[in-house]
């Protein structure tokens, strides 16, 4: 008896042969979908730890140079100088003049520029040629501030005279005078030009310390 031969079909053994093909590719897809997916994952898990990590690092406490200052000035009650603090200044010019044909004295005020500047007063070196020195405080983000003024004692604790230094290099002195309290220090300087005479006054507020109980400390 001679065996049997089973002989399938072309089309049949081709279509196992592409549905064997798509299996694999399929099974392909899913291993590389499952990759990126887990890989993603890590990432995501990655950044996450980051952040938390981040999120954890130490936070320094940061002090402005206002801070720096109110600091230095209160360090030692005793030797605080009344001149010493930081002030808000106010400029004021006037114009005085005789009117025509009359000849009376009349005042005008051609300038007049309202808490302009910040400035900070402090005590000079003992060995330095002025007793101290004025600092302004409108800079900001500057590793070095200008010394724009320098005030010298003539009046115990009322008096000073004050030198000025202007951006292009020249120089305006004034007469300065505290108030009773302590907290305003007011400086006058006048010109004659003909026959008008021009006065110019700077009002310095002090704005600390204001009191011995004054907060030296300012975050803003």
């Amino acid at each position: 008896m001679e065996p049997l031969n089973f002989n399938l079909p072309s089309f049949v053994v081709n279509r196992i042969f592409m549905v064997n093909h798509d299996l694999s590719k399929r099974r392909i897809c899913v291993k590389v979908f499952l990759l990126i997916f887990f890989a993603l994952c890590a990432m995501d898990f990655s950044t996450y730890a980051q952040s938390r990590r981040a999120s954890r690092k130490f936070q320094y406490d940061m002090i402005g140079l206002e801070d720096v200052i109110r600091r230095y000035i209160v360090k030692d009650a005793v030797t605080v100088y009344p001149l010493e603090g930081m002030y808000s200044v106010t400029c004021t010019v006037v114009k005085r003049y005789k009117s025509w044909p009359w000849k009376v004295d009349k005042e005008k005020i051609v300038l007049l520029k309202e808490n302009y500047a910040k400035v900070a007063i402090l005590k000079d070196w003992p060995d330095s040629n002025h007793e101290f020195i004025e600092i302004s405080l409108n800079q900001s983000n500057v590793p070095k501030l200008p010394i724009v003024g320098e005030f010298n004692q003539w009046k115990e604790g009322e008096g000073y005279v004050y030198k000025h230094t202007e951006p292009k290099g020249g120089l305006m002195s004034f007469t300065f005078l505290f108030d009773k309290d302590g907290n305003v220090l007011e400086g006058v300087r006048s010109e004659v030009m003909g026959s008008k005479t021009i006065v110019y006054t700077l009002t310095y507020v002090k704005t600390f310390p204001k009191s011995s109980v004054d907060t030296f400390v300012n975050n803003d």
